[in-house]
């Protein structure tokens, strides 16, 4: 019942970004409100994870924004395909 926030790099060594498309595909598949967030990054220093942290550093605003609308009872639809 509550929308969900997915942020997602391209160049994620640990979380592949195609998981996390499929899991926003799922969940807006089966009626969830998905807001799927993704930041375009290259793979570098595969092992090291910062194309796992840095995407959610990246996106803090946008997420924090989405977040705070949601507590302001804002509504959102999100961006299911």
């Amino acid at each position: 019942a509550s929308p969900v926030y997915i942020d997602t790099g391209t160049g994620d060594d640990i979380v592949p970004h195609g998981q996390a498309v499929d899991l926003a595909g799922n969940w807006c598949g089966k009626g969830v409100n998905v807001q799927l967030n993704t930041q375009q990054l290259p793979f570098f220093l595969p092992g090291l994870a910062l194309g796992h942290v840095l995407p959610d550093f990246i996106g803090l605003g946008a997420a924090t924004n989405w977040l705070d609308a949601r507590f302001r009872g804002v509504p959102t639809a999100g961006n299911c395909a």
